[in-house]
C-alpha cells in the first residue's frame, strides 16, 4: 500500500528483505528460533550473543537448554554442559537397538500418552511382565541406573541429564541427588536417546515441551506401570504409607507412584496435604 520510493516503503522493504534472508539461511534461522524461544529480539544489539552461548554445542542440545533455562541462567547452563561433555564420552552406554522403533508422537493426543505408549510397546517387544518392573528395568538399562555413574548430585536447575546417541546405543549422564531420582532421570534419558538421530546430543530438562513430557511419562511408566498398580491396589485405594512402600519396592520416587496411581484412576486416601485430587476409578473412566 506504500508508494515505491517513499521512506516508509524503503524501511519496510529492508525489513522484509532481512526476514527473507533469515528464512533462507539455516544458521540465521536457527539463531532466530532460539531467540524467539527465549523471548529475545534477534536484531537487538543489547541481547545476549546466542552464538557464543551455543558455541561447541549440538543445536538440538542447545535447543533443549534454551527451552528450559531462563535467559539469566543460560550462560551457567551452557558453560556447565561444555564442561560435562568430556564426561559424557565415558558415561554408561545403553544399547537401544533392541528397543525397536519408538512409538509415533500423535499430535492429537497429549504428550504423556506418547511416553506411556512407548513404554507399553517396549515391554511388549521384549516380552516383559509389568508385574516385575524393577528387575526388568535393571536388565534393560544396567549400570546407568546406579548413582555411582551419575555426573553430579547437583547441577544447573534446567538440566536433569545429558544424552548422546551413538549408533545402536545412547550415553547418559545424570544429575541426581538420590538413587531413586537417578533411576527416573536415567529412564528419561533413555527415551530421549531412543527418539534422537544418530550422533545427536540432547538434554533431559524440566521443560513442558512435548518431547520432555513424553520422556517423563515414559520413565514413570517403566518404573511404576499403571497396570501393576491397578492389580495390587486395595478396593478403596492407596494410603500415603502404601504409596511409599510401593515406591521402596519399585525403587522409584514417591511422587512417581502417586502420579501413576492418580492417572490409573486409583483413589489416594488419608492424605489431606497431597496435591493430587482424590478421584475414583469410575470418575476417571
Amino acid at each position: 500500500r506504500l508508494s515505491p520510493g517513499s521512506r516508509g516503503y524503503e524501511e519496510l522493504a529492508m525489513s522484509w528483505n532481512r526476514i527473507q534472508h533469515t528464512m533462507s539461511d539455516e544458521e540465521e534461522l536457527s539463531y532466530c528460533r532460539v531467540a524467539g524461544r527465549l523471548g529475545l529480539d534477534p536484531y537487538d544489539e543489547s541481547s545476549p550473543d546466542l552464538s557464543e552461548l551455543a558455541r561447541n554445542l549440538d543445536p538440538a542440545l542447545f535447543e533443549d537448554l534454551s527451552d528450559a533455562a531462563f535467559v539469566e541462567e543460560l550462560q551457567d547452563a551452557t558453560d556447565w554442559t561444555r564442561d560435562m561433555r568430556t564426561k559424557l564420552a565415558s558415561a554408561p552406554f545403553v544399547n537401544i537397538a533392541q528397543y525397536g522403533k519408538p512409538a509415533a508422537d500423535d499430535l492429537n493426543n497429549p504428550s504423556w500418552k506418547t511416553g506411556v505408549l512407548a513404554a507399553e510397546v517396549l515391554r511388549s517387544k521384549l516380552n516383559f511382565d509389568y508385574t516385575n518392573p524393577r528387575s526388568e528395568l535393571e536388565s534393560l538399562m544396567g549400570e546407568v541406573l546406579f548413582t555411582s555413574h551419575r555426573f553430579e548430585e547437583t547441577g544447573p536447575p534446567s538440566i536433569n541429564a545429558l544424552i548422546r546417541r551413538e549408533g545402536d546405543g545412547v550415553r547418559i549422564g545424570t544429575v541426581a541427588r538420590s538413587a531413586r531420582e537417578q533411576r527416573f532421570k536415567a529412564c528419561t534419558g533413555a527415551y530421549l536417546g531412543w527418539v534422537s538421530r544418530a550422533g545427536e546430543e540432547r538434554a533431559a530438562t524440566p521443560a513442558f515441551t512435548r518431547r520432555q513430557q513424553a520422556a517423563r511419562a515414559f520413565a514413570a511408566e517403566m518404573l511404576a506401570p499403571r497396570a501393576h498398580l491397578r492389580e495390587i491396589a486395595p478396593l478403596h485405594g492407596f494410603t500415603r504409607d502404601q504409596i511409599e512402600e510401593i515406591a521402596s519396592e519399585l525403587f522409584c520416587p514417591h511422587e512417581t507412584v502417586s502420579w501413576q496411581a492418580y492417572h490409573a484412576g486409583i483413589p489416594l486416601r488419608g492424605d489431606d496435604t497431597s496435591p493430587l485430587p482424590q478421584v475414583s476409578l469410575l470418575e476417571m473412566q
